[in-house]
């Protein structure tokens, strides 16, 4: 990892905290860069702390994707003692979000620090000028909604929290644009037993109502010992991104839980991360690969209720821990 500060811009120091959701000490500007897939991409947003306390302020947070009730309860019983200093990932569609500004700052100023992990740049620019703070916390409490791109467990312990006690923890958020976030979807990982047929599975998913296709218009790419087939759901035709992404999911999960072919079913993320799943045989597994939904679909599916799976999908460019401290560190750390 390296570490290295750049030049940095004369500001004034202004502790604020505003009677809002979103609050801060000091504000960052935070820029995330670099390439996947031989592509470069790079995302710009806020960082800032989340107040589930300063409940008057209605910007609604919604999740995309299921919660596990015992990890919420680990977390929340850690809040009563200690800070949290892994940022959430929050994204919004909002016309309100001032990405263009956000733009402007970097493209004129150099940033205050940045940092290399992993392959990917962090770069932020402190923003301790009064003025302009308040102007992007209210344009931020402004905004209807939110959907929370990572850190599920971490905004439902603190309002579990806020719930039981009254008083909860602040939790670090990056906050960008949906234009700007990349999701890709985990494998489903399937434990196959005596009764699995490869070509009796195929036929199956076909009476499940899914359709045989190209690999250029799939949804799921199915994968068993070198052997592997296409489908697509019913009315995606060319290829078009499914508008629906918890029925993406909902549709393939029902064709696997119906076949008597498998024993388990689990996302690949939960195989490697859970031990409760490591009953999946590795070498005797089928595995679906999922096209991931539109970051646009995913919101709008959330806005109304519906969630996907546990670990079903994993936004890339995250913001790491590493600048948690700077969020609230005194004027002299710089």
């Amino acid at each position: 990892m390296l570490l290295h500060q750049t030049s940095q811009k004369k500001s004034i120091s202004a502790k604020t905290i505003l009677k809002s959701n979103f609050t801060m000490s000091h504000l960052l500007l935070y820029r995330i860069s670099g390439h996947v897939k031989n592509s470069f991409h790079s995302s710009i947003g806020i960082s800032c702390y989340y107040n589930q306390s300063h409940s008057h302020v209605k910007s609604k947070i919604v999740p995309h994707e299921r919660t596990d009730e015992y990890h919420v309860k680990e977390i929340e019983r850690t809040m009563t003692y200690e800070a949290i200093n892994s940022p959430c990932y929050l994204v919004t569609q909002s016309k309100l979000f001032p990405f263009n500004r956000l733009s402007a700052w970097f493209d004129q100023y150099p940033p205050t620090y940045s940092v290399s992990i992993n392959g990917l740049t962090h770069a932020f620019i402190k923003i301790n000028n009064t003025a302009y703070t308040r102007q992007l916390m209210s344009c931020l409490n402004s905004i209807e909604h939110f959907m929370i791109a990572d850190g599920h467990h971490r905004f439902a312990a603190q309002k579990q929290l806020f719930h039981n006690q009254g008083v909860s923890q602040p939790l670090p958020v990056f906050i960008t644009h949906t234009t700007q976030a990349l999701v890709k979807s985990f494998d489903l990982v399937a434990s196959m037993n005596q009764q699995f047929c490869w070509f009796a599975f195929l036929l199956h998913l076909k009476q499940s109502g899914l359709i045989s296709c190209t690999q250029i218009h799939e949804d799921y790419q199915i994968l068993f010992n070198g052997l592997h087939a296409s489908f697509r759901i019913k009315n995606n035709e060319n290829g078009k991104q499914f508008s629906d992404s918890c029925l993406q999911y909902t549709h393939i999960l029902n064709a696997l839980k119906t076949y008597d072919g498998f024993d388990g079913i689990a996302s690949e993320d939960l195989i490697e991360n859970n031990a409760q799943h490591h009953n999946i045989n590795s070498t005797n597994q089928l595995r679906i690969k999922i096209k991931p939904p539109s970051v646009s679909a995913m919101y709008n599916t959330a806005l109304t209720g519906s969630l996907l799976p546990k670990k079903s999908t994993c936004f890339l460019f995250k913001p790491v821990e590493h600048v948690t401290p700077f969020l609230a560190a005194p004027k002299n750390d710089f």
